[in-house]
């Protein structure tokens, strides 16, 4: 049985094949920020007339199969239509991002030389970074990290953190600001955000354990 296409039919065909490939050959390129644009005009940090607790954060360790490959786009019958990619190393971007939330916890970021002996470090792994957009933006972040003082680990934990960008939150954000969002990048962000939000209490509880006082 030959099937038989009318002229209009094999275009549209053509069409969507081309549209398709480019999506998949072109993929979206992101570049990631921090914070999330939802919370960076309210941010607080941390109120204390302690000295900050120096810290060296290490370069993290991006545990995914593709690296620079952040999520993916999707059509109205939810088929992959194309890949997002960050601009730059995740690695990094998570680095930054847990240093800035280790600072307003009143940690000072600094070289691994100037936290004491042995030294104090933060080490950590990227283990999920992903978004999905079909009309809101899904995003997840998880990432391990480790607390060492020399040798000797203090605290180790898995944080993971969800978050989603409807169309409206977008609109509305992009008003406040007068400037267009990425919504992989906005939806990365705050779900970064969400699963970072307890690790400077932690951390600091993992310190009081080390030196023998209660929490």
């Amino acid at each position: 049985m030959r099937l038989h296409l009318s002229p209009q039919a094999a275009a549209a065909l053509l069409t969507s094949a081309a549209l398709f490939s480019s999506c998949t050959l072109n993929p979206h390129r992101v570049d990631l920020a921090y914070p999330p644009q939802t919370i960076e005009n309210t941010r607080v940090s941390e109120t204390s007339f302690a000295k900050p607790t120096p810290i060296a954060v290490e370069l993290f360790e991006d545990l995914r199969r593709s690296r620079d490959v952040i999520g993916e786009t999707r059509n109205a019958w939810m088929m992959h239509t194309g890949e997002v990619k960050a601009s730059d190393p995740v690695a990094d971007w998570m680095r930054r991002a847990l240093s800035l939330e280790l600072e307003d916890g009143n940690f000072g970021v600094t070289g691994p030389e100037n936290t004491g002996s042995p030294p104090l470090a933060l080490y950590g792994e990227v283990d999920v970074v992903a978004s999905s957009k079909r009309k809101s933006t899904d995003a997840v972040v998880q990432f391990t990290v480790k607390l060492k003082r020399g040798f000797k680990i203090l605290f180790t934990r898995a944080y993971r953190g969800v978050a989603t960008l409807t169309p409206e939150a977008r609109r509305l954000l992009e008003t406040e600001l007068g400037d267009s969002v990425d919504p992989f990048g906005e939806a990365l962000a705050q779900a970064l955000s969400n699963a970072a939000a307890p690790l400077a209490s932690d951390l600091r509880a993992a310190l009081r354990r080390e030196a023998g006082i209660d929490n």
